[in-house]
């Protein structure tokens, strides 16, 4: 998706990005779940990651930008609901 390529892109260009995800919970905890499944998952190898993701990522990123992923808790897509 276009939002999973603009923070992954954001995650490079600044070290350390603390990401504030909303008003679309439900997008918010999609990606959240994606990036858990990328870090947890053994499928998911630094090179498989780079090919697939973001030449520039890792598990190591991956988890960073989870670990600094914010989502409101209770939000809604204005134009899906």
């Amino acid at each position: 998706s276009n939002v999973l390529q603009t923070i992954l892109q954001a995650a490079v260009q600044v070290p350390n990005i603390r990401i504030l995800y909303g008003p679309d919970t439900y997008m918010g905890n999609n990606l959240r779940t994606l990036l858990d499944v990328v870090v947890e998952s053994p499928d998911w190898t630094d090179q498989k990651i780079a090919a697939k993701l973001h030449p520039q990522h890792s598990k190591a990123t991956i988890q960073n930008l989870r670990d600094n992923l914010v989502v409101f808790p209770q939000g809604n897509c204005i134009v899906h609901h």
